[in-house]
C-alpha cells in the first residue's frame, strides 16, 4: 500500500475511534457498559472502518481501470497509424514497380510480379 492509503486508513481509524468513544461515554449509561456492548461496538466500527476502506480500494481501481483503458485505445490507435502508414508505402513501392514493368513493355513479367505480390 502506498503512503496515501496508509494515511486514509489512518484518518478512518481516527474518525472511528472518536465515534466509538462518543458512542461509548454518551449513549451508554454505566450499567449498560458490558463487555458484550463494548465488544459489539468495536466489531461495528471495525466494519465501518473496512467499508469505508474498501470504498476507497473501489475508487482507485475504477481510476487505475479507465487509465489502462485510455492507454490501451491510444496504443491501438498508435498500431493502426503505424499499419495504414506502412501499407500506404508498400502500396506506393508496389505501384511505382508496376509503373515500372509496364512502361518496359514486359507484360509476362508485370503479370508474375502482380502474381507473387497478391
Amino acid at each position: 500500500m502506498s503512503k496515501r492509503d496508509w494515511s486514509i486508513l489512518g484518518i478512518f481509524t481516527l474518525i472511528a475511534t472518536v465515534i466509538f468513544l462518543i458512542i461509548f461515554f454518551v449513549s451508554f449509561c454505566p450499567d449498560d457498559r458490558t463487555p458484550i456492548n463494548i465488544i459489539s461496538i468495536i466489531g461495528t466500527l471495525i466494519t465501518i472502518i473496512a467499508l469505508g476502506f474498501s470504498i476507497h480500494q473501489q475508487i482507485q481501481i475504477k481510476k487505475t481501470s479507465e487509465l489502462i483503458e485510455e492507454n490501451s485505445k491510444n496504443y491501438q490507435d498508435s498500431i493502426r497509424s503505424s499499419l495504414y502508414s506502412w501499407n500506404i508505402t508498400r502500396a506506393i513501392a508496389l505501384s511505382e514497380k508496376l509503373e515500372d514493368l509496364l512502361m518496359k513493355d514486359e507484360n509476362i513479367t508485370t503479370v508474375i510480379f502482380i502474381v507473387k505480390e497478391i
